[in-house]
């Protein structure tokens, strides 16, 4: 069975969704996994990073959006065929073709908004929670890239998600995000809430006094689970955004310390996914 994370902070420009597709193109890369990114944000930014606006809006036309199959699962009453609404091989990165794509779409803001007017929490928390045991079966990972602040969607995917990665900037404003986060997770336990994997400290200037002092801080809290690699700040994890028609190698995408920053991380995740999976099966041999 696969594993799905939700990525959220709760204050936006964190870069958490340059996270979002460069760490499933690491696992699938380096480490042979078969990876899903979920797009569950109205920006778009994901699949905007890993699709052509002209692909992207065809498939927005063709009704085959995670907008689409969430409004047509909860009008219908029964989960629609996920596999319809799923793109391959969406990574620009050479011998990367285990990257899907469950794309965005610009009114989830809307989408939301009417299923608070109807009411309809738990619908969409059941519908979320059947589509990723189906997904789970079929993906090793799965990445929901949520926007932030705490919305009913984004309540859902995160008491549905097995864990969560919070990327936060070494700065005030990202680290107050953060709190709020766990503020809203310690609300209502009996509903259940995502495992913390994780934080990752991102876009952190070593250079800058600031940077490092909030990054100590971050360290120094049992609570933040801060992940041991930072990703840098670099003009040159920004270009990597831009998706490209050809294919390019790993090393062009993401050269020097991005590459090989990512690649620890990777890493890490894969050791605490680890971890969880051991401890899961665990309560499931005392259970029996």
């Amino acid at each position: 069975m696969g594993i799905a994370i939700t990525l959220m902070n709760a204050k936006g420009g964190v870069g958490k969704s340059t996270i979002a597709v460069a760490l499933p193109e690491v696992l699938c890369h380096f480490h042979n996994k078969n990876v899903l990114i979920i797009d569950s944000d109205s920006q778009m930014s994901s699949s905007f990073m890993t699709q052509t606006p002209q692909f992207l809006v065809q498939r927005q036309s063709d009704g085959f959006t995670i907008l689409n199959y969430l409004d047509g699962s909860l009008t219908h009453r029964t989960l629609l065929p996920w596999e319809d609404y799923i793109t391959h091989d969406v990574s620009d990165v050479d011998e990367t073709e285990m990257v899907s794509l469950l794309q965005g779409h610009l009114e989830l803001m809307l989408f939301e908004r009417s299923l608070s007017e109807n009411q309809q929490y738990n619908d969409i928390r059941s519908v979320i929670r059947g589509l990723l045991d189906h997904l789970k079966s079929r993906y090793d990972f799965i990445f929901i890239d949520c926007p932030p602040g705490i919305s009913v969607l984004t309540e859902a995917w995160l008491r549905e998600a097995d864990c969560y990665i919070s990327p936060v900037k070494p700065d005030f404003l990202s680290v107050s995000g953060l709190q709020m986060l766990r503020a809203f997770q310690s609300r209502d336990p009996s509903m259940g809430f995502a495992q913390n994997l994780g934080t990752l400290v991102n876009m952190k200037d070593d250079t800058s006094d600031n940077d490092n002092l909030f990054h100590s801080h971050l360290n120094s809290d049992p609570e933040s689970y801060c992940f041991s690699t930072a990703i840098p700040r670099s003009v040159l994890l920004q270009n990597a955004s831009q998706n490209y028609l050809d294919k390019r190698s790993f090393i062009a995408k993401y050269p020097g310390p991005i590459g090989s920053c990512l690649r620890a991380l990777a890493d890490e995740v894969i050791v605490r996914v680890s971890e969880i999976e051991a401890v899961q099966e665990r309560g499931t041999s005392l259970a029996q």
